[in-house]
């Protein structure tokens, strides 16, 4: 028995352009959406995709959104398909740099990418901010230095693709494995057969011995002077109280 298919036969494409897109943890925002906002406290444009060439090495391509365009495809299939419209850095050592033993990443912000090729899936780029440099030097002043941006405020979930297009911050709720299948076993025994003694807190030095008993000594007759100090002191005012207690007897006497 034969089945039908479902077919696409025909289908209309609405293109629609976003100031704002989450993604995967990060707000985006497009360069001519935020210069309409005057006193933003934040960069949203930078981004960063990295690609792969024929002998697998990674190659890092920064940019600036320029537009965010959302195309739907409206028929028996719905389909949709988020870009970002981006102005690319030259990916060359003339317009990259880098201190690998700094960790430093820099781009010169003049030169661009030779080839028209603006458009990448808003699921496959990260988020960075360009940051120039506060000195007036002339050998510095071409160059930005590259941060990368965290994720912040929620975490990519596993499989899917959780996408949001709202002016308004959306936030997917933060998760965690229960945990991790299999063991793992932690052998102590060689660091520790491995350390070395730095000595013990015994005394056994002959003056040291002597000058501690010396001192303890002298502790235990200084506290034994101070008792009886105390103690004199409290018979003393005995003394005083039984003179005065015969003092007014006698004066109630002579009344």
């Amino acid at each position: 028995m034969a089945t039908s298919q479902p077919m696409l036969l025909g289908a209309t494409m609405l293109v629609t352009s976003y100031g704002c897109y989450d993604v995967n943890g990060y707000r985006f925002c497009s360069e001519k959406y935020e210069r309409r906002r005057l006193g933003l406290t934040t960069i949203n444009t930078g981004v960063c995709v990295t690609s792969y060439d024929e002998n697998n090495n990674a190659l890092e391509y920064y940019g600036v959104i320029e537009d965010i365009i959302k195309i739907e495809w409206e028929g028996s299939l719905k389909l949709e398909l988020v870009l970002f419209y981006c102005r690319w850095f030259d990916p060359t050592p003339n317009g990259l740099r880098r201190t690998e033993d700094l960790g430093l990443v820099e781009i010169k912000h003049a030169l661009r990418l030779k080839s028209f090729d603006p458009f990448v899936m808003a699921s496959k780029v990260t988020q960075v901010y360009y940051l120039s440099y506060p000195c007036k030097d002339r050998d510095l002043s071409p160059w930005w230095v590259v941060y990368q941006v965290a994720p912040h405020g929620c975490v990519p979930l596993n499989g899917a693709n959780h996408e949001s297009m709202s002016s308004e911050h959306v936030i997917h709720d933060v998760y965690q494995e229960d945990g991790l299948d299999g063991t793992f076993v932690i052998d102590l025994g060689e660091a520790l057969d491995s350390l070395v003694s730095l000595g013990s807190d015994e005394i056994i030095d002959v003056v040291d011995l002597e000058t501690i008993e010396k001192d303890t000594v002298e502790d235990e007759e200084h506290d034994e002077e101070s008792i009886d100090e105390e103690g004199n002191t409290i018979e003393e005012e005995d003394e005083a109280i039984t003179d005065e207690s015969e003092e007014e007897t006698y004066d109630h006497d002579d009344y």
